[in-house]
């Protein structure tokens, strides 16, 4: 009784599509050059049989690139219409007309539509302009910087003040309630953004940093972010559930026609270049884009900017980089055909150093370790990935997505590390290397261990596949049958060579000395795949799909590791020198390694369920999947073959969103099973770090997370403000973690794989932001989480005992930015404030505070010069180390002088000019407290030219 009242809750909004309709669509265009859209064009629908007007609609349709207050070209028109008819049979005359242009006339049999078939798109209607135009005019009015005209939002670029020679990167990071993260991930209003279009087309396949870190600024018309439909809701003219979150960069006309240009170079101070170089081109049909960079910074700083940007966040060593792509996208003028693709190539060097002095809590007391590592990596990769599309106005559509990576590496590393049960100043790894020589006594008694490591590996990558996808719309129907076809397959070839030394306490004989060879190969897997599914229509905006899908992976995994101790040459392997075979293969260690097989079998049916109106969106997804997975693993003396056989219910992310006015309200959920790798389970030891020692476990059980979100967002038009309210909870049953018992004796950890009950966390915010008058825009965020954390530890012992650590976190974030003249200035403030606590009777309690106070400005001085500068206060108190309690005053600084009308840029840029800013960042956590010394100096100056060039076709300027 209980499931049919369920489903009886999810068809009853089907009772209100009693009446049927056909929604008849279409896009007025014009037929000349870049096939623009014609913006008011009357459609006139009348009888066949006697030319009688059944119905007259205006393509009037648009979207807001800008709010203007007191002018009409707030709005963007696309040329689009659409218009309910009755569902009778019968053939129809469209008429479509408009000043200027000559009519057209189209031929319209909607008795071919079936009895669930709720939508008929005309496609594009191109229109030829008559011999008389009329002029343009132009209306000027003052702008703000973003607005809300129902599901997309929409950001003003003109309305940002940026510093000249800024990237996307630096719009997107001014725009409020977006968060841009380090890796280039977006976030508007909390909510991931997928993918990243350029006037609508993919760029690069998704890669944001691309697009991010290279194109400029000022070619920006506005940026819009909504809900895009997938390509099987596209197919079957109805929303099946497949949209995605995006961002669409919007250009400016001058820049959406032709070539344009923008390269730019620079040199500075510590020997820092940099070398850019972008360039579009577009057609009628299609866009293209190609790009170059070398450059050393490592750096993501921007000169008078407010960023996220932290001394946490500054980079380690110096990294050199050659890189380069190319990126294209044509689509044919009916929209039968698209094919886009791109491919990338890159190659890096990069020195680095980092010293870590870490303190660990224990039961009994700390004990302190000293690491310094110094690295050389050389690196190199190439990547493609194409797409070609056909479809049919009338509901077929086939993809084919082949792809291919390739990465080659060779690194080396040195590592010097110690752990004493005291701790030291002034730890040197001359100290470190020497404290057997008899001048530091002192430190020697408190020495647990010892350990000196040189590493060198080097190997390569890749993976190849293919994904041929195929879509059906059923005749008479908005039904949809797919069939998708998967490919895949990665190959690594591995191999590294290790010398490590390693002194437990005052001994100074070394307990192990060993020079070891791994050789990871052969690894590879494949994965073949195919899935089947049926999306019915059951009224207008409901959907139900059923689908099914099955996968076989195999994957083969093999790890030799040879002890090279006894052999002469070993001071040669290092440096890649490698022994006959003869002389290694008998040395072969053979407790560590391993080969691995292992055959996946799966089966996975999905129960699929979307409804979308004007107001309301319902979706879910509920998967069941039938697994069968055998290993056969072998290591040492361990060679067991056995079979998992599993069903797993999980629930995919049920949404519901009402939308009504100003107003929205989100309500996510999901419930998901994550089942332990195989090897986990497998009885063995592997020592091959002699100082971490891991154990399998074969009573692990599957883990199961808990998600749900709640938000609520206003969108005020009448004060341009926009607020969010958000809820947030998760909950973690049979996590699965690494527990492990510490000897202090040795400073050895023996750790093995457990299932661990009560991780959780919660937490919420409220965010506001609005404009005041013309010139200020002011925003606020505060936020607050709460998250327990269990471990299980143990010290001298096997008997684990389990650690919960408790943290309170809250954060407020206050910005405003005020604009007069063409100046602007920002003041940025954030606090944030932790609360660690645990019922560990040893725990030291930590109440920290961070606070982030800054003023940025841009401003324009005389003779074409442009002034960008910040001012920042990085505050840090409440840790118990008084060292940890520091005070940092960073100033950064652009100049510019603009030549040729701001075509050519001239830049001076400085950073921490106060020589304020440590290469020393503090962290705490539940299980230590970290300090990290990078051997990157953070200050330096740079002199760059940045040149504009853009050209358009004849009759376009």
């Amino acid at each position: 009784m209980k499931w049919k009242l369920c489903i009886l809750f999810f068809l009853l909004p089907s009772l209100a599509f009693a009446k049927d309709n056909v929604t008849v669509t279409g896009k007025v265009l014009e037929s000349q050059g870049f096939h623009n859209p014609v913006p008011f064009a009357t459609i006139r629908v009348l009888k066949a049989a006697d030319s009688t007007v059944v119905a007259i609609v205006s393509a009037d349709m648009y979207v807001y690139d800008q709010y203007v207050e007191g002018a009409n070209n707030q709005k963007r028109y696309t040329g689009e219409f659409s218009i309910e008819l009755p569902k009778e049979e019968g053939k129809y005359i469209f008429s479509i007309s408009s000043i200027g242009y000559q009519p057209a006339f189209m031929n319209v049999d909607l008795t071919q539509l079936g009895k669930r078939e709720y939508l008929f798109q005309l496609g594009s209607i191109y229109l030829a302009m008559a011999s008389q135009q009329l002029g343009e005019v132009t209306v000027k009015a003052s702008k703000v910087k973003f607005y809300n005209k129902g599901d997309t939002l929409v950001y003003n670029a003109d309305a940002f003040k940026l510093t000249e020679g800024s990237m996307l990167d630096a719009l997107i990071q001014q725009m409020p309630g977006v968060e841009l993260k380090d890796d280039g991930g977006i976030y508007v209003d909390g909510k991931y953004v997928d993918e990243l279009l350029l006037n609508g087309r993919r760029f690069f396949d998704n890669n944001k940093q691309l697009m991010l870190q290279n194109l400029a600024a000022y070619t920006v018309k506005n940026i819009e972010v909504y809900n895009k439909r997938g390509m099987a809701s596209e197919l079957a003219g109805t929303d099946l559930g497949d949209s995605q979150y995006v961002m669409d960069v919007k250009l400016k006309k001058e820049f959406m026609a032709g070539t344009s240009l923008n390269v730019e170079g620079g040199y500075g101070s510590e020997d820092r270049y940099l070398g850019r170089l972008f360039a579009m081109m577009f057609t009628p049909k299609g866009q293209y884009a190609a790009y170059f960079n070398i450059n050393n910074l490592n750096d993501s700083r921007k000169p008078g900017q407010q960023t996220s940007w932290t001394p946490e966040k500054m980079p380690t060593g110096v990294r050199k980089t050659i890189s380069g792509g190319f990126d294209y996208n044509v689509k044919t003028l009916d929209n039968r055909w698209e094919v886009n693709g791109s491919i990338n190539g890159e190659t890096s060097r990069e020195t680095d150093g980092t010293d870590v002095v870490r303190n660990n809590y224990l039961v009994t007391g700390s004990t302190y370790d000293y690491q310094f590592n110094r690295s050389r990596n050389k690196s190199w990769s190439l990547d493609t990935k194409h797409k070609i599309y056909y479809k049919t106005p009338k509901g077929y559509g086939i993809a084919a997505e082949p792809f291919f990576n390739y990465r080659n590496w060779d690194n080396y590393s040195e590592d010097i590390n110690a752990t004493f049960n005291e701790s030291f100043n002034n730890v040197t790894t001359d100290f470190i290397r020497h404290i057997y020589d008899g001048n530091s006594n002192g430190a020697l008694k408190s020495l647990i261990n010892r350990n000196l490591t040189l590493n060198r590996q080097d190997g390569h990558a890749l993976s190849a596949g293919t994904n041929l996808w195929q879509g059906i719309r059923m005749p008479g129907t908005n039904d949809l049958l797919v069939v998708n076809l998967i490919g895949k397959y990665n190959n690594r070839h591995d191999e590294r060579f290790n010398r490590y030394e390693i002194n437990y306490g005052q001994d100074v004989v070394p307990a192990q000395t060993v020079n070891r060879y791994f050789k990871n190969y052969p690894d590879f897997n494949s994965n073949l795949a195919a899935e089947v599914s049926y999306s019915r229509t059951l009224a207008r905006g409901m959907a139900l799909t059923l689908s099914y899908r099955y996968d076989r992976l195999y994957q083969k995994a093999a790890s030799d590791l040879f002890l090279l101790e006894s052999l002469e040459s070993a001071d040669d392997f290092l440096f890649g020198k490698m022994p006959s075979v003869f002389d290694y293969e008998a040395l072969l260690d053979r407790n560590n390694s391993y080969l691995r097989r292992e055959t996946d079998n799966n089966h996975r049916i999905t129960v699929g369920y979307s409804y979308s109106t004007q107001n309301l969106h319902i979706q879910y997804n509920l998967p069941v999947t039938f697994t069968n997975q055998q290993l056969d693993y072998e290591r040492g003396k361990t060679d067991t073959a056995f079979t998992r056989k599993s069903v797993v219910f999980d629930i995919g992310e049920t949404l519901l969103e009402w939308r009504k006015g100003s107003h929205s309200l989100r309500w996510a959920w999901g419930l998901k099973s994550q089942t332990p790798d195989l090897v986990t389970m497998v009885s063995f030891t592997d020592d091959t770090d002699p100082l971490y020692i891991t154990r399998g476990n074969p009573d692990l059980k599957n883990a199961l997370q808990f998600n749900t979100r709640l938000q609520y967002q206003l969108a005020n038009r009448e004060t341009r403000s926009r607020m969010r309210i958000e809820g947030r909870y998760s909950v973690l049953s049979n996590a699965l973690s690494q527990g492990y018992t510490y000897d202090t004796r040795t400073g050895i950890r023996e750790a093995s794989y457990y299932n661990v009950n009560g991780n959780w966390n919660a937490g919420g915010s409220i965010s506001y932001a609005r404009p005041i008058g013309k010139s200020l825009l002011i925003g606020n965020q505060f936020a607050a989480r709460h998250a327990t954390n269990v471990d299980l530890v143990g010290q001298d012992s096997p008997r684990l005992t389990r650690s919960k650590v408790y943290n309170w976190n809250f954060s407020d974030e206050f910005m405003a930015e005020y604009r007069f003249g063409k100046h602007q200035m920002g003041l940025n403030v954030t606090a944030q404030h932790d609360r660690f606590t645990s019922n560990r009777t040893d725990f030291s309690q930590q109440n920290t505070w961070t606070v982030q106070s800054g003023l940025n400005a841009v401003f324009e001085l005389p003779a074409n010069f442009q002034l960008a500068t910040d001012f920042t206060v990085y505050n840090r108190r409440g840790y118990t180390d008084a060292r940890l309690n520091t005070d940092n005053f960073v100033w950064n600084a652009r100049l510019t002088y603009r030549v040729l009308k701001g075509k050519l840029l001239l830049m001076l840029d400085g950073y921490d000019i106060l020589h304020d800013l440590s290469n020393v960042s503090y962290t705490i956590n539940a299980q230590a407290r970290t300090e990290t010394y990078r051997t990157v100096l953070p200050r330096y100056v740079m002199f760059h030219v940045q040149w504009q060039f853009n050209s358009q076709p004849k009759g376009k300027k």
